[in-house]
């Protein structure tokens, strides 16, 4: 998609000057490297890199600024869109693709987009990097579209890339936080006015010179490994220096989460009485039982939290993962968590607004159903006991969650993933788990007149499962945000779920979801996705009787409710356990946090 050629600064290639960009400049102290020997060609290549940081320290404090609003952006669920051309694209690429293997992060949390699209990794693109409006086309192509919640990244050495001048611009146009990185100044993207922090990292002339993928490439390299680095230990997914999110995916890094394991252990106060542990609840020494520990609890914080409650690992043999964490979030799971890691932000991860319903994420579990494909993942979830029915199993594996994900490489990750507009879809683990508390109240498949509300249906994939839970029923699916009812109904289309109002479909409103839906009132089954103060008295009364209701109720610390009305009204309120879910809220607080 293209857009005017109207817009201010476009493409003028000949007005080009290059003569007065740093990064162009001829350097005197390497007009020798084609006659010297190979070791002082060596020499003048570590001398100029030597420079580099030092030529980095001096923008520390705007690289602090972007990553402190970064991180903002990213706990209400925004993602971090790098744009660059040639080496700059290149470099954003690297080190977006490196965040999800070394934080256990969401593969669509950091975005590196490159002109002239992934073949230009390999291979240049000639003219790719000229346009201004070919890279909004490439940010409008996003799945889902780059929104006001995302920040976005302009890289180039130069500083002038009309192809990154370009999506910086339209970014601030929406509302995204946008910074730039360059090499040069004064460069366009500060002139232009459209970045909200600049980093001008002056390297001066390369060894050869105009080869910005040298030193300019390095500084880039440097400042990308701070920004991403630092938000990711400001979001919590470090303890002190130990990358306590790794997912053991490989026999190196199985090993790494055990030093991990007990480096954390050994860095517990003195006063902390690991007794118990080494009197046969666990021998920190031997390595498989570590490893089943990791595993069973689903990383390394979990586990953590296991072993400063002294309990032994043949109980959590008989337990699925759900009710390991079940276990560890529940009171006193907060004093332990501040006792235990008393460095680690998990509440302010834990805080972050970034899914309608994001559970157990402070804790970064990481689950291990994952499969792939949509049949291998139910199937795996069946396996660990977080899908009980053939009902639940044949209903979910008829929804494919590739059509409800902007990532389809990682549609059957169980995971939460980022959907836009700062919400999420749930993890497959959760989405098991609350329609299975929800299934005694589902009607059978014959019945006819029955309603279903869920409250932040966001994607829409509940609302479809729902829907094959009882496919003569009405769905009704509401969001506070236009753009979430909007792409709710493009997915439901697209997974050829009938949509509309009647019996037999999913109707997706807009509404304010703590009043319910009284229209299609009363409901044999409501799901809340997300966090309530308290429990709103308006879907209390929409409730059908018989009728139940699944909703995550607190401020701070969290409990999932069930709610259940008799067949005579009386009203019974079951606390079910800990979670920690984005809250209840005005559209105006969701983007704003």
């Amino acid at each position: 998609m293209t857009t005017s050629t109207s817009l201010p600064g476009a493409d003028q290639p000949n007005k080009i000057d290059l003569s007065t960009l740093q990064t162009e400049s001829r350097n005197p102290r390497t007009t020798e490297l084609d006659v010297v020997s190979t070791l002082d060609m060596c020499r003048m290549f570590n001398h100029e890199d030597m420079l580099v940081p030092m030529a980095v320290s001096q923008h520390l404090e705007a690289i602090a600024r972007i990553i402190d609003r970064l991180t903002e952006r990213v706990r209400r669920g925004g993602r971090v869109v790098y744009l660059g051309a040639g080496t700059s694209g290149r470099l954003g690429v690297l080190d977006a693709s490196e965040i999800p293997p070394t934080y256990s992060a969401d593969p669509s949390l950091f975005v590196g987009l490159i002109a002239g699209g992934d073949h230009a990794l390999r291979h240049p693109v000639e003219g790719a990097e000229d346009s201004r409006e070919d890279c909004i086309g490439t940010l409008r192509s996003l799945s889902p579209p780059v929104g006001p919640e995302d920040s976005v990244i302009g890289i180039a050495s130069s500083g002038r890339t009309p192809w990154v001048l370009g999506g910086v611009e339209y970014a601030k146009s929406i509302g995204c936080f946008t910074a730039g990185i360059a090499c040069a100044s004064p460069s366009a993207l500060r002139t232009e006015g459209n970045c909200e922090e600049v980093v001008e990292c002056v390297v001066g002339g390369e060894v050869v010179t105009g080869s910005t993928r040298m030193k300019a490439g390095t500084a880039t390299k440097l400042i990308l490994n701070m920004i991403s680095s630092g938000v990711m230990i400001r979001i919590g997914k470090t303890f002190g220096n130990l990358m306590v999110d790794v997912r053991t995916s490989n026999d190196k890094l199985v090993v790494r989460a055990r030093g991990i394991l007990r480096s954390i252990l050994d860095s517990l106060p003195s006063t902390t009485d690991l007794a118990l542990v080494s009197a046969g609840k666990l021998d920190l020494e031997d390595d498989a039982a570590v490893s089943e520990l990791i595993e069973r609890c689903g990383g390394v914080k979990v586990a953590a939290v296991v072993l400063r409650q002294s309990q032994p690992i043949t109980r959590l043999r008989g337990l699925s993962k759900l009710h390991i964490v079940a276990f560890a979030s529940a009171i006193p799971f907060a004093l332990i968590i501040i006792a235990l890691l008393s460095r680690l932000s998990l509440f302010s991860a834990a805080k972050s607004p970034s899914a309608h319903t994001r559970a157990f994420t402070g804790v970064g579990m990481a689950w291990f159903c994952s499969g792939r494909s949509n049949d291998e993942l139910i199937t795996r979830l069946r396996h660990e006991g977080l899908i009980h029915s053939d009902r639940v199993a044949d209903a979910m594996r008829k929804v494919d969650r590739a059509h409800y994900v902007p990532e389809t490489g990682a549609a059957y990750e169980d995971s939460p993933q980022r959907i836009g507009f700062g919400a999420t879809i749930s993890a497959p683990h959760m989405h098991a788990h609350a329609t299975e508390n929800l299934l005694p109240l589902f009607p059978s498949a014959d019945k006819q007149h029955c309603a279903v509300l869920d409250v932040g249906s966001g994607s829409g994939y509940l609302a479809a499962v729902f829907h094959y839970l009882a496919p003569h029923s009405q769905v009704v699916g509401i969001e506070h945000l236009q753009e979430l009812v909007d792409l709710g109904k493009h997915n439901l289309e697209k997974d050829k779920v009938p949509v509309g109002h009647g019996p037999g479909k999913v109707n997706v409103v807009l509404g304010d979801g703590r009043k319910g839906w009284p229209e299609s009132a009363p409901y044999q089954v409501i799901h809340v996705g997300a966090a309530a103060p308290h429990i709103p008295q308006e879907l209390i009364d929409q409730l059908d009787s018989p009728g139940r209701m699944f909703i995550p109720v607190g401020v701070g610390h969290q409990d999932i409710y069930q709610v259940d009305k008799s067949a005579t009204g009386e009203i019974t309120k079951k606390k079910l356990f800990g979670v920690m879910y984005v809250p209840l809220t005005d559209p105006d607080k969701q983007w704003s946090g």
